[in-house]
């Protein structure tokens, strides 16, 4: 159950957004004495510099901090998250992923998403090679991707020819998201797809697929970008404007405003909080020198205040 709340965790219930993370909250408070971990005190203590920032030199204050600390402290789990409950999340991801194509092309939204979030967020700007995105249960789809993504990680801590073959079904889902960020994973991953059996009989169309994907879709999106001035799209207006006005204590204004979490967790943390941030941006950093494919997570637009974040950032199988 709390693993599952866990991928669940940006789910809004009965509208709101609190009572996941309130319920995790309470699964975790039994699990507070594992805290003696040198990662939740050095991840905790590198906070202070940006709780201090904000009291101290910020006109309004955000709780994003504070949201932050309680992420970390619900990633505390006393018993390891198995194999068998992340293959389970990834089938229940799967039927969702179906549900939502068989959604789209018979009614012409994705439903699920449309039901929870009042909005279906599956158009695709205008390529040749898709006409819809899905999200399965998750507002958007490269959300969708990176969950997808973060099962490939954790069943790659053990490499067993097991998990091997879930990951990739896993990262394959990934790819029918239609995000480009998973086709850097497929990269980083085919020196353990080698030990699955029968990979040579999908090599084939799976090179043609992601060809075709870079050529018809990644790149159509990175046109896109200039052709309107990347500075002006909603994703990077943020960070260009903290440079253009740079505060040594981070983004003045509110970021509510702005597609704040979007740009990944370090450019957030620079943003928010600005050289406060460095001793918390060094640890993560430091951490992914050991795991590319952390590194790739890192920046994807997985959120700070998620806390499969610092899951996946903990070396263990926590």
């Amino acid at each position: 159950l709390r693993t599952i709340l866990l991928f669940l965790f940006t789910i809004p219930v009965f509208g709101s957004k609190f009572i996941i993370p309130i319920a995790l909250l309470i699964l975790t408070i039994p699990n507070f004495k594992y805290l003696s971990s040198s990662f939740y005190f050095y991840s905790l203590l590198f906070c202070v510099p940006i709780i201090f920032s904000k009291l101290f030199f910020s006109t309004e204050f955000d709780p994003t901090i504070f949201y932050v600390v309680v992420s970390i402290l619900i990633s505390v789990n006393k018993i390891s998250i198995s194999n068998k409950s992340l293959k389970t999340i990834l089938f229940i991801f799967i039927f969702f992923h179906l549900l939502s194509v068989v959604s789209i092309l018979q009614t012409g939204y994705d439903f699920i998403p449309d039901f929870i979030y009042g909005e279906s967020r599956h158009y695709v700007q205008n390529n040749t090679l898709i006409n819809f995105r899905p999200s399965g249960i998750f507002q958007e789809p490269s959300t969708f991707a990176i969950h997808y993504l973060i099962i490939a990680i954790l069943l790659l801590r053990e490499k067993t020819s097991e998990n091997i073959k879930y990951v990739f079904l896993s990262i394959l889902a990934s790819l029918f998201t239609f995000s480009v960020i998973s086709v850097l994973f497929i990269l980083i991953l085919i020196p353990f797809l080698k030990k699955a059996k029968y990979i040579f009989l999908i090599f084939i169309p799976l090179g043609f697929f992601i060809y075709e994907f870079l050529n018809q879709f990644a790149l159509n999106k990175i046109n896109n970008y200039f052709d309107i001035g990347i500075q002006n799209y909603s994703r990077f207006e943020l960070l260009f404007k903290y440079l253009d006005n740079f505060y040594f204590a981070g983004f003045y204004e509110n970021l509510s405003n702005y597609v704040a979490y979007d740009l990944g967790p370090i450019i957030f943390l620079f943003i928010y909080a600005g050289i406060f941030s460095f001793p918390i941006i060094i640890y993560i950093s430091m951490r992914c020198i050991k795991d590319l494919n952390l590194l790739v997570l890192v920046f994807t637009k997985i959120s700070v205040v998620s806390p499969l974040f610092w899951v996946v950032l903990n070396n263990k199988r926590t």
